[in-house]
């Protein structure tokens, strides 16, 4: 496609990686590399880098916020030929707070594909 980077989802930049996905050696040894991150989402919400501009997190994948995450991450696929994986931490409450304090839900660029892959992920493992 000669114009993929305007089309929706087009220019992440994310390489998929298929030819790991269905390798449980090689997604563990994907997540121990120190490059290897984790993006977090909340409800649907990605934690995000407030610096200007805006973009998602990236933590490391020894996070101690990543023991709340109820199930396994969800592999995205490979950034800067590192490994980014997805944790859904909804189960947790903040303490003292109520959910709309917790930030807007704009969604900076390439964080809805990886919404739409954690979601689907979550929605069709219990298949």
């Amino acid at each position: 496609m000669r114009i993929a980077e305007t089309v929706t989802f087009g220019g992440s930049g994310l390489d998929r990686a298929g030819e790991i996905r269905d390798d449980p050696e090689a997604l563990h040894a994907v997540a121990l590399d120190a490059a290897a991150r984790a993006v977090v989402f909340w409800r649907g919400k990605p934690l995000l880098n407030m610096e200007n501009p805006a973009s998602l997190a990236r933590l490391p994948m020894d996070h101690d916020v990543l023991e709340l995450a109820a199930d396994a991450p969800v592999f995205l696929g490979r950034e800067d030929g590192a490994g980014r994986f997805a944790f859904d931490i909804s189960a947790w409450e903040p303490d003292g707070l109520e959910p709309d304090q917790l930030g807007d839900s704009s969604i900076p660029q390439n964080s809805a594909t990886r919404i739409c892959l954690l979601t689907w992920h979550l929605l069709n493992s219990a298949v």
